[in-house]
């Protein structure tokens, strides 16, 4: 009776997998968010973040109320489709009308800080980005050949004329 109990139980355990498996490649990943909303910017250079880095006026930094600290998202201008992308360090704006407050180096590259604010759209950034990408460098190619070392290289005095005896 418990050999029964004990192989029931371990096919029912192998059954949860397999449907496991089968509907983790059936769901389709998540797209990324896009939102629409008002951008402004701010400066609080030399102050700590929500994070807990100090805030650099020149660095491309963003404040936002949900994404994660670290979430790289890019910013896009609607009036004039200038695009950057800046990186979460921050929490806010908590005033209601805007989404997004930027770094005033991200406002220059999105052309917003003379009026201050813009219509913009928020999307997460997913591509990976490698600072200070070496270039490929093309190597030679090489060609190794043996030398014939023992021939040429011995003296004349260990030349012999008598051959070599045959060992019994």
């Amino acid at each position: 009776m418990k050999h029964r109990l004990f192989i029931r139980l371990t096919i029912c355990i192998a059954a949860c997998f397999i449907l496991q498996s089968v509907w983790a490649d059936s769901i389709p990943e998540k797209s990324p968010k896009t939102l629409k909303g008002k951008a402004s910017w701010y400066n609080a250079h030399g102050r700590f973040t929500a994070n807990g880095e100090r805030f650099h006026k020149d660095s491309l930094t963003c404040a936002h109320r949900t994404f994660p600290f670290g979430t790289r998202l890019k910013v896009k201008n609607i009036k004039n489709g200038r695009e950057v992308i800046v990186r979460v360090t921050d929490r806010g704006p908590f005033g209601g009308k805007y989404s997004i407050d930027l770094s005033i180096a991200a406002a220059r590259i999105l052309g917003i800080v003379r009026l201050g604010f813009a219509e913009v759209e928020i999307s997460e950034y997913k591509e990976t980005i490698i600072p200070l990408k070496a270039k490929p460098v093309k190597i030679p190619e090489l060609e190794f050949g043996t030398v014939n070392v023992g021939k040429d290289y011995s003296p004349e005095w260990k030349i012999d004329s008598i051959p070599p005896q045959k060992p019994l």
